[in-house]
């Protein structure tokens, strides 16, 4: 993965410094490379952590052979060489020479619902002076916009926007809290995320603005048309595809075990990084047996703390979030980066099947709710939060009490008439995917990954799902 940024004075903002600092922000996303270059009245500028074409005509921002659309572009698009058959576009070393060339024949992007993979782009249109900017369906790779009276700017980094904000308000750092608290994850009030499937799109005046057009939703396409474990083969194919060789972060789960499994089936023997407290620790344990069942060397990383590293931690993250597996993820690939660029993890397996303890709990409510029992739920001993349950008046509270969010002094007593059929059990799969996958979940992973060079991918984050 990359870091990418565009910024765009107004009036006669000095911005040298500007640019450096938004630079130097994202320079741990792209060791191998930095570039920058001018578009329209603005900049792009990108760093590049080099895995698929690894020459120099990688290298971004990119323009079309046109010189029609400048691109600077943070991802991996997995399909890239099919998608080359598929448009009979010319040979070409990467992803983001494809994604350009289909440009040239889709001037809207409408493409982009093609694309397999993550990414967050921005593209300069020459021709007719319009800015694009897209995330992927999950979004796995993060992009942040921030606007006052002398300058905008598009930032992997929440961060590095935030450090040129002057005289943040004590209530916004309060707020910050508060969302962390509630949702595990916040931003600045000032600061907004590019929202994950959406293309947003920017008209660049005659006065040198940016004057902001229309959000559009990207389609979905899924074909669904293969057996799950098909599925599973077919995402783990497309994700090995790599110029460079990968470790895969185990632990004593399922996610990750699959994970290794599926890429046994394509032939390859990762070395296996565990986390963990000490080399006795059942956690280790388990993932050795496991890693050496398949002949792959397994590889202890102790969880880190001393008070140097957590301080270079916190330092490292580019958005806040509060996670108590954010910090491990750090030394994870603190450790894999010695000799890797890019990990295999088992991100969004409990999102993509329904995984997490709580769905048993939804399951039930829902069988409850289709009779009319959930009554009963208020009859459990103990303090079980389920019995607050009996109590609620919608959909959304329940999941509330479930996801053990928000607080619960704001219940609605409106009856369970206000329901309506809805299922709980989709309700959560439905906010997991589309909220906290992408601005919790996704957020972590990129945080701690990127701040270590490394990539990480998941066999589990695809649309067939």
């Amino acid at each position: 993965m990359c870091g990418v940024m565009a910024f765009f004075p107004k009036g006669d903002f000095k911005y040298d410094d500007v640019i450096y600092n938004l630079m130097g922000d994202i320079k741990n996303r792209g060791p191998d490379s930095q570039g920058l270059c001018k578009v329209a009245h603005g900049f792009f500028g990108h760093t590049r952590l080099a895995l698929v074409g690894l020459g120099p005509e990688g290298n971004q921002p990119m323009w079309s052979k046109t010189g029609r659309f400048c691109i600077v572009f943070n991802g991996e698009i997995y399909n890239w060489k099919q998608l080359i058959v598929e448009y009979s576009l010319e040979q070409c070393a990467s992803d983001t020479a494809v994604i350009l060339q289909l440009l040239e024949l889709y001037p809207d992007a409408s493409f982009l619902s093609e694309l397999d993979g993550p990414y967050a782009l921005i593209v300069y249109d020459e021709e007719y002076k319009i800015l694009y900017c897209a995330r992927d369906c999950f979004g796995e790779k993060p992009l942040y916009y921030y606007e006052d009276d002398e300058k905008i700017i598009f930032s992997s980094s929440a961060f590095g926007i935030q450090s040129l904000i002057e005289h943040t308000e004590v209530s916004d750092f309060m707020n910050c809290f508060e969302q962390l608290s509630l949702h595990g994850f916040a931003l600045p009030e000032k600061i907004t995320s590019i929202t994950p499937n959406y293309m947003y799109t920017y008209k660049i005046t005659e006065k040198d603005d940016l004057q902001f057009k229309q959000r559009r939703e990207i389609e979905w396409v899924s074909s669904r048309s293969m057996r799950l474990l098909d599925v599973l083969r077919d995402s783990c194919q497309r994700r090995c595809q790599l110029d460079v060789d990968f470790a895969l972060l185990l632990s004593d789960g399922v996610d990750s075990a699959l994970t290794l499994c599926l890429l046994d089936e394509q032939g390859f023997k990762p070395d296996c990084y565990t986390v963990a407290n000490t080399p006795d620790d059942q956690e280790f344990r388990s993932a050795q047996k496991l890693a050496h069942a398949f002949g792959c060397h397994s590889e202890f990383v102790e969880l880190d703390n001393k008070e140097i590293n957590f301080i270079d931690y916190l330092l490292s993250q580019s958005a806040p979030v509060s996670d108590p597996a954010s910090y491990p993820l750090y030394c994870g690939t603190q450790a894999i980066s010695k000799k890797y660029k890019c990990a295999f993890v088992g991100d969004g397996a409990d999102e993509a099947m329904m995984g997490y303890p709580r769905y048993q709990a939804a399951l039930l409510i829902d069988v409850l709710l289709k009779f009319g029992l959930l009554d009963v739920l208020k009859f459990l001993p103990g303090n079980s939060r389920l019995r607050d349950i009996s109590k609620c008046g919608s959909g959304q509270d329940i999941m509330r009490i479930i996801m053990r969010r928000f607080p619960l002094d704001n219940l609605s007593t409106k009856g369970t008439s206000s329901f309506n059929g809805t299922s709980i059990m989709s309700s959560m799969r439905e906010y997991d995917i589309y909220t906290r996958l992408p601005n919790y979940l996704m957020l972590k992973s990129d945080n701690n990954s990127m701040a270590n060079g490394v990539e990480l991918r998941s066999v589990f984050l695809s649309k067939e799902f």
